[in-house]
């Protein structure tokens, strides 16, 4: 039998349907567990079985139950629990649901009065399917880049912008096309299909460039942490060869420390046994917590700061095993110490950093303070950042405070009498 209007724009709203699925399912699981053929399968599966319902078996309660089922069978397509699935179907199936409603109810299809009129005719369903799909399609995009931010990727207020003027723009359109094609079902079914492209295809844009900008942070921190991993490792050589150089001697400092207790001159064996100290570990204060990330990049860090003449107090308690990833803490670590670096060396005199790690039930606690010149630049209501190179100097404070977020941490800054005062707090 052929197709009614209404049936005929279903089939090509249903594309944009199923990629509004596709991200949702991305934005609540993330890794994908089948290969990519199996994924591809099962969403063009699900196109065909809603056709078929459509079509064949068009009942609110078919409906609703076959879409259940679907999602929750898409989702075995990605790592998560019985309950992370349950969650996502049932969540997916009220967004759904409502987007769905209030689209029914702008498009005209429900009249809100006295109660629920329902008023149908081809241009109201077929208003009303697009809204409901655009709608949908927001929504994911929204969850979508909540995500991104707490994985720590600023989205900038343009982003936030597309996202809303896109699609809803995009409705808009398709609703004058309504109005001026009705009953030339080719015409409209080509202008659709043409404009719901530009929907997915402008926002597989966009997850590409929010990919190639987390992988240029992710490269960045890496190279950071090689630098300081290269820097341990010169530390440690550095050591060894002092100690190895001092056993080598071993024998001729002993007949040296000999020949002043024999002669009773007590300050100068005192004298000499400090030399000795000071060739074996220098003044480099090596720090060995046993956390070879935080050993590495405390030890780059605070050679630098010493080489400028800053002094430097820690206060390190630590296990050798934090439940945080590596870039994670090079990120924060390497940004706080820069930070603090670049204002002391605003400073002729007095140039100071300490630095307090502390780990208690499974609480990590940083506190770091350093004198500074008293100025603080705001930009939009947050402090900026002074450094010329910003992409070889961290990736500043605002961001730091949203790779907090991802251990649901705080970031408290305080600044007064010439210190400067970060103190962040993380559940590990």
């Amino acid at each position: 039998m052929p197709l009614s209007e209404f049936e005929g724009m279903s089939l090509i709203v249903n594309i944009l349907y199923i990629y509004t699925v596709y991200k949702y399912m991305k934005v609540f699981f993330g890794s994908r567990r089948t290969n990519l053929a199996v994924e591809v399968s099962s969403y063009l599966a699900f196109y065909v079985g809603l056709a078929i319902v459509m079509i064949f078996f068009n009942r609110p309660i078919v409906n609703v139950t076959f879409t259940g089922i679907s999602y929750y069978i898409l989702s075995y397509n990605y790592t998560g629990t019985i309950k992370n699935r349950l969650m996502a179907a049932a969540s997916m199936l009220v967004t759904v649901f409502l987007t769905e409603l209030l689209a029914a109810i702008l498009s005209g299809y429900i009249r809100v009065g006295a109660g629920m009129v329902y008023e149908k005719n081809d241009f109201t369903s077929i208003a009303g399917l697009f809204a409901s799909k655009l709608l949908f399609f927001v929504i994911v995009l929204i969850f979508e880049n909540c995500g991104h931010i707490k994985k720590g990727i600023e989205i900038p207020n343009s982003n936030w912008f597309s996202i809303f003027f896109i699609p809803l723009g995009s409705f808009y359109i398709i609703f004058i096309i309504l109005l001026l094609c009705m009953g030339r079902v080719y015409m409209m079914s080509i202008s659709i299909v043409i404009l719901l492209g530009i929907n997915i295809i402008s926002f597989h844009l966009y997850d590409s460039l929010s990919q190639q900008y987390e992988e240029k942070i992710k490269r960045l921190l890496l190279q950071q942490q090689n630098d300081y991993y290269l820097k341990q490792m010169e530390v440690m050589n550095s050591s060894y060869e002092s100690v190895r150089s001092v056993r080598h001697d071993i024998k001729n400092h002993l007949i040296a420390l000999e020949s002043y207790i024999k002669q009773d001159d007590k300050d100068k064996a005192i004298q000499y046994i400090y030399k000795v100290i000071d060739a074996s570990y220098g003044d480099k204060s090596i720090i060995s917590t046993g956390n070879i990330e935080i050993d590495s990049i405390l030890n780059y860090k605070i050679e630098e700061a010493r080489s400028k003449g800053i002094e430097v107090e820690l206060d390190i308690k630590i296990p050798t095993r934090l439940n945080i990833e590596t870039l994670d803490i090079v990120g924060i670590l390497g940004n706080l110490i820069d930070n603090a670096i670049n204002a002391n060396m605003k400073l002729k005199e007095g140039r100071k950093i300490s630095l307090n790690l502390k780990y208690s039930k499974n609480l990590f606690f940083i506190t770091i303070w350093n004198t500074f010149n008293g100025q603080v630049l705001y930009a939009d209501n947050k402090i900026a950042t002074t450094h010329k190179d910003k992409n070889k100097h961290g990736i500043g404070l605002n961001n730091v405070n949203s790779i907090l977020r991802k251990y649901d941490g705080t970031m408290n800054i305080s600044h007064e009498n010439r210190i400067f005062k970060v103190d962040i707090l993380l559940y590990l």
